[in-house]
């Protein structure tokens, strides 16, 4: 991403610059492939002296890049797409909901839609965050060297997590909890990456499954939790804890990583991003996964380093008692 630092009276006019592209849909236009300034602005019905001007402190910005009359989208823009599941025309529907939400806490889906329509929306996008997020998967991996071969992926949308243990190990097998259509996302990739015998679906919410007690070496809880309110969170630690066998060790990946300014933005801005489309998740605080962690009878929870990606990831790791 461009290193390009804005300067405080710089702010209002970026912002509203970036706005108005997005709502005139001058980077929704450019998402599709480069443009010229001159049929854009007359695809639009844009003033063309105006959106020469809007251009150029975009491009300042690094926002859009122009060569001659030829438009496309700029290096910031490019460097995040990987971190845009939904793309950047579904991601900029999805933001142009937050005054709505500012003016009445109306989400953009109620409760009841929220959970109905929880295993749709990860069917569709569950692909998407596993590439996202395969070099934290990678990183995840690395800092359980070692582990057992029975795995549990509680919640396991793609796989994103769990996968990447088994491709590193012929030994180990995978059985992951999820909605029955996030599933078939999960089986799927397991095919594609030549592990499709050696993982198990259980289908159905993970408050109500419950795989074999005291049966696997790891479980993981993988942005999960974020999904949920405090209680029923602690509850989803304790039924994971409950599946781990002596010596076991269960993982929690969420929005944990604290520390520094981009750390600490990244934080805000998720916590922003859940609020306005859960009604109960939450982006909980890393000392209170640690308490449920404990509470649910298991030691020495610390820390694993998934390095720097999207939605300031970390992973919280506690051993069950021997």
């Amino acid at each position: 991403m461009s290193a390009i630092a804005v300067r405080e009276r710089d702010v209002l006019p970026l912002a509203f610059a970036v706005t108005v592209a997005c709502h005139e849909g001058v980077l929704g236009a450019l998402d599709a492939g480069p443009r010229r300034a001159s049929e854009l602005a007359r695809e639009l019905e844009l003033d063309p002296r105006a959106l020469g001007l809007l251009v150029d402190v975009l491009a300042a910005f690094d926002i859009v890049a122009a060569e001659g009359d030829t438009l496309c989208l700029g290096p910031v823009l490019t460097a995040v797409r990987r971190s845009m599941p939904r793309g950047l025309d579904g991601e900029q529907r999805f933001w142009s909901t937050l005054p709505r939400f500012l003016s009445a806490a109306q989400r953009v889906f109620s409760r009841e839609e929220e959970a109905a329509g929880r295993p749709g929306l990860y069917a569709g996008i569950v692909p998407a965050l596993a590439v996202m997020w395969q070099d934290a998967a990678i990183r995840l991996a690395d800092g359980l060297a070692g582990h057992g071969p029975r795995v549990l992926d509680v919640g396991c949308g793609a796989g994103t997590w769990s996968l990447e243990l088994a491709a590193r190990r012929t030994d180990v097998r995978v059985t992951g909890v999820d909605f029955a259509p996030v599933l078939e996302a999960f089986e799927a990739r397991a095919r594609s990456l030549g592990l499709g015998s050696r993982v198990n679906a259980l289908a159905g919410n993970a408050h109500e499954v419950s795989p074999p007690a005291g049966a696997f070496d790891v479980a993981i809880l993988g942005n999960l939790l974020r999904l949920e309110p405090p209680p029923r969170a602690a509850s989803l630690v304790t039924r994971a804890a409950a599946c781990l066998a002596p010596g076991g060790q269960l993982v929690v990946v969420d929005a944990l990583a604290h520390g520094g300014p981009r750390v600490e933005r990244d934080r805000a801005v998720y916590a922003l991003h859940l609020g306005m489309r859960s009604p109960d998740g939450a982006v909980h605080a890393p000392a209170l996964v640690r308490q449920w962690l404990v509470d649910a009878g298991l030691r020495d929870p610390g820390w694993l380093d998934l390095g720097e990606g999207p939605g300031a990831l970390a992973a919280i790791r506690a051993w069950s008692r021997r």
